[in-house]
């Protein structure tokens, strides 16, 4: 089967880079938002990216249904690539679909593998 990958954006390029200058901080590995904070401190690139991306970096390891506009029931997003992987948990169903390429999900302490065409969905409250 022949993929075809889109071009990374300009967020998950500048990821890249910092991952690919720094190995050690291997992006792959579910952090606690407090093992992030540390490495935000020791590599000021990561910590000016990681403040443009705001909103994809929250204050806490709990998300509310509430970020989502009020009259939706569904929303997608796309995950970036080598963005960092930070356990969190929500108060909302989260499906995971890989449509190209391969993942790994750190599911509730277990580390689940998916492949194109693989769904995956997580429950509410569970730490992923």
């Amino acid at each position: 089967m022949n993929h075809t990958f889109a071009a990374l954006n300009s967020h998950e390029q500048r990821f890249k880079e910092i991952f690919l200058a720094h190995p050690g901080l291997h992006p792959e590995l579910p952090r606690s938002l407090s093992e992030l904070d540390q490495i935000s401190k020791a590599q000021p690139e990561y910590r000016i990216l990681r403040e443009e991306r705001g909103g994809f970096f929250p204050d806490s390891a709990h998300f509310s249904e509430r970020i989502f506009a009020q009259h939706n029931d569904v929303a997608v997003t796309l995950h970036e690539r080598y963005s960092p992987c930070f356990i969190h948990s929500h108060d909302y169903f989260e499906i995971a679909y890989v449509l190209t390429g391969s993942c790994t999900n750190h599911i509730a302490g277990k580390s689940v593998t998916q492949k194109a065409g693989d769904l995956c969905v997580i429950s509410l409250y569970t730490p992923h």
